[in-house]
């Protein structure tokens, strides 16, 4: 708990249980992940699949078999679009 409480001093890998001090080096990797994801292309062929879904179970079979990539910046997108509406 106490590792896990404290993010920016220390990276705690939940399936071995281990625990490494944090350097610059790993928060700038993870950092520049998150503005990759960020920046992701829209995934227009994912969304319109998604429009096409006639169902929950369809469109839950659609977001299930997208790359991780590409559902997370479909998430990414809609979460933009909602902020803007408020």
């Amino acid at each position: 708990m106490y590792f896990q409480s404290r993010p920016t001093m220390w990276e705690f890998e939940e399936k071995t249980m281990g625990v490494k001090v944090k350097t610059d080096l790993s928060t700038q990797i993870e950092e520049a992940a998150r503005q990759k994801r960020r920046k992701a292309a829209f995934p227009e062929a994912l969304y319109t699949a998604v429009l096409r879904s006639g169902t929950p179970v369809e469109t839950s079979t659609v977001i299930a078999n997208a790359k991780d990539s590409e559902a997370h910046a479909l998430l990414q997108s809609c979460a933009q679009l909602s902020s803007i509406n408020k």
